[in-house]
């Protein structure tokens, strides 16, 4: 394996762990992470990135929230520790999904 697949299997698992990350934040407020989606960089080229858009949703539904401007060193590098911009980051985006899924008469 290259040096350059090496680089780019690295990226992918810090977005993989981060999305992990996202769950654990969901779960420790009460909600079902089966019922919710995260993606980084939706309809992004899939290129690295220094900064990432997370976009957080409920499935088999259309409501979804979205941040940009996450930088990538917020992310874990498989710690087991969740930096804290990152956990308030998605903290923040989780109460205003439950928020929009309330008033859309879902609950998560």
């Amino acid at each position: 394996m290259s040096a350059a697949d090496e680089d780019r299997e690295r990226y992918e698992n810090v977005l993989q762990d981060a999305i992990e990350d996202v769950m654990v934040v969901a779960v420790r407020r009460g909600l079902d992470p089966a019922k919710l989606d995260a993606q980084f960089d939706v309809g992004l080229a899939p290129v690295p990135r220094q900064d990432h858009t997370l976009t957080i949703a409920i499935r088999e539904s259309s409501i979804s929230v979205q941040c940009s401007g996450i930088a990538h060193e917020w992310l874990s590098i498989g710690t087991g520790y969740i930096d804290s911009r990152f956990s308030k980051c998605v903290t923040g985006l989780l109460a205003d999904l439950e928020n929009k899924a309330l008033q859309g008469g879902h609950y998560i």
